[in-house]
């Protein structure tokens, strides 16, 4: 291609060399540069590749993109641009030739119930044959073939990669979770969504490398209100519900407390051997979804909602819709795993308090003996997630058993201590503190020492597979673990 082509809608200056060349490629990461490529240096964390420009000539790149004249190589061309994260997003969209614009698009975001309502959004439109592809915290899925995620929302080169491979596979459209940092770093800067998502908002993700303020993880996720052509949004949420004031928003809401477009009523919990789900009524409907909670009933609210939307003008019925809810299950998300004696598992991912608590009240509506907590706390994150989380479980569980999650680059043993710090602290004298920093054992333990009418809860992780230790993922299956022991 073409340098401007690629550079086709972006303001920029050359320092150096000549605009007319034909580039092979784009990277932004120093190991992946190919010969030709145009490289464009982005400013981290932890991490300025501007100050590795001449390693990036070395290495191949025919271009190289910059916010700062203050390192020229007259032996490549360099441009400089205003912000090169933002750059990069649009020479992304330039070099796959737009893909997002040549699919449904639909960006999820909210606190909590992105990843459930993504999956509940996609299985939805395959039932009613709109192929489509997914971009979040599990997985993407490009129609085809499913790769493993690294982020929840991948850098903007990677979404226009993997929305390209989307199109030439046949997708239709594309649902994919926006987290506050996508947002941030403009990960999907100068997109347009057809359909923009808000399922909640409640602190999270305010710490080192994070978020610095409520407010400002807040004001990251409202960038999603004028990137998106409709919005859906939950209104029972008050942050949430200051989108409605917003004037010439083309909006539809969800509720289970006020009037609106989509409104659930009549809830119920419904318990069966292999099921623990709720039921609904909705627009005269009778709704019934294998997930427990409300807050799975505002998920399959969200997603119903937005592919009648998508399909109104069609002759599939809001009645098929919700006919074919009722069938999907989401792994890692209220998942019931039963090992070999019968006992009752429920893996969820909820990794900070609010989530936490909001799964044990609504667990604590079932008939049990009773709840048993297994959880730890990631590491190198938001440090008071583990003294909340250590205090919702004194608060709500019969019985903790305190592990590790993914201690990361910190030592197990320190942040189960603030865990333990928090719980002690909150716990009446009624909940019962076990210490096993062993994350398999802790599951056994938890199996021996339970019953059938008990409830067990293994939370933190939920779809993941390993169990990340001194920057080293090791192999780690909980659903094996329970269904093996």
């Amino acid at each position: 291609m073409n340098l401007v082509n690629l550079f086709e809608g972006l303001e920029y200056e050359i320092i150096c060399g000549h605009i007319d060349v034909e580039i092979n490629g784009i990277s932004y990461n120093t190991k992946n540069i190919e010969n030709g490529d145009v490289f464009v240096c982005i400013k981290g964390y932890e991490y300025d590749s501007h100050n590795a420009i001449e390693e990036i000539v070395s290495l191949g790149a025919r271009v190289v993109v910059v916010e700062s004249n203050s390192h020229i190589d007259k032996n490549v061309v360099m441009v400089k641009v205003a912000d090169t994260k933002k750059a990069l997003a649009i020479m992304s969209a330039n070099y796959f030739h737009k893909p997002n614009e040549k699919l449904i698009t639909i960006g999820i975001t909210g606190t909590s119930g992105k990843t459930t309502t993504a999956y509940m959004i996609r299985e939805l439109l395959e039932g009613v044959d709109v192929k489509t592809g997914l971009i979040g915290t599990v997985e993407i899925f490009d129609g085809l073939k499913s790769i493993p995620s690294v982020n929840t929302t991948p850098a903007s080169y990677e979404i226009m990669h993997q929305m390209n491979e989307m199109v030439k596979n046949g997708c239709k459209a594309v649902v994919m979770e926006v987290s506050s940092q996508a947002l941030k770093l403009d990960r999907v800067y100068g997109m347009k969504f057809d359909y923009g998502l808000f399922t909640n908002i409640y602190p999270d993700h305010i710490g080192k490398n994070e978020h610095d303020t409520f407010e400002e993880y807040i004001s990251c996720k409202m960038k999603l209100v004028e990137m998106s052509r409709q919005i859906i949004v939950n209104i029972d949420d008050d942050i949430l519900k200051t989108i409605t004031m917003q004037p010439e928003v083309n909006i539809s809401t969800i509720s289970i407390e006020n009037t609106a477009d989509y409104r659930a009523k009549k809830i119920e919990y419904t318990r069966k051997e292999d099921e623990l789900g709720m039921k609904y009524e909705l627009c005269g409907r009778s709704v019934h979804i294998e997930m427990s909670g409300i807050f799975n009933v505002y998920n399959s609210l969200m997603a119903i909602a937005t592919v009648n939307e998508i399909m109104k003008n069609t002759i599939c019925s809001l009645s098929k819709i919700i006919k074919n809810i009722s069938y999907i299950k989401v792994n890692g998300r209220m998942q019931l795993v039963h090992d070999t004696t019968g006992k009752t598992v429920i893996i969820d991912y909820a990794h900070n308090g609010i989530s936490m608590e909001k799964l044990l009240i609504e667990i604590s509506n079932y008939t049990h003996n009773r709840i048993i907590v297994i959880f730890g706390c990631g590491g190198n994150r938001a440090k008071g997630r583990r003294f909340d989380m250590g205090e919702v479980a004194a608060k709500y569980a019969d019985i903790a058993i305190i592990t590790s999650d993914n201690p990361r680059w910190e030592e197990p043993l320190d942040i189960i201590k603030d865990i333990e710090t928090a719980f002690d602290e909150a716990n009446d004298g009624m909940a019962i503190k076990i210490i096993e920093p062993d994350r398999r054992k802790a599951i056994k333990k938890a199996l021996n020492l339970s019953n059938k009418e008990d409830l067990i809860l293994l939370i933190g992780k939920g779809h993941e597979t390993y169990q990340e230790i001194k920057g080293v993922k090791y192999p780690m299956s909980e659903t094996t673990l329970i269904t093996t022991c």
